[in-house]
């Protein structure tokens, strides 16, 4: 005995083929965003090193990482945020 099988509706098809469509377009939107952040900030990483970009006025991205990182490590950070947070209340 033969299968039966139930033909699909054209418009089921084609709502699978838009979300699929979608999905990746949406994929595609974000490694985009995420190209043009590491092409900003290495640029500016690479400008800084280079002395294209005077780190006074704009520091270095690894710099930042790391000072930010050492005020987490000792509490800097949350301190300023409590303290900030208990000067609303006064």
């Amino acid at each position: 005995m033969a299968e039966t099988t139930l033909p699909v509706a054209a418009t089921e098809a084609r709502v699978e083929t838009m979300v699929e469509r979608l999905r990746r377009r949406a994929r595609l939107v974000l490694a985009l965003r995420l190209a043009v952040l590491v092409f900003l900030v290495g640029g500016w990483e690479l400008g800084v090193r280079f002395g294209l970009i005077d780190p006074f006025f704009f520091g270095q991205p690894s710099g930042i990482v790391i000072k930010t990182d050492r005020l987490v490590r000792e509490r800097h950070l949350d301190r300023s945020a409590m303290e900030t947070d208990l000067g609303d209340d006064l």
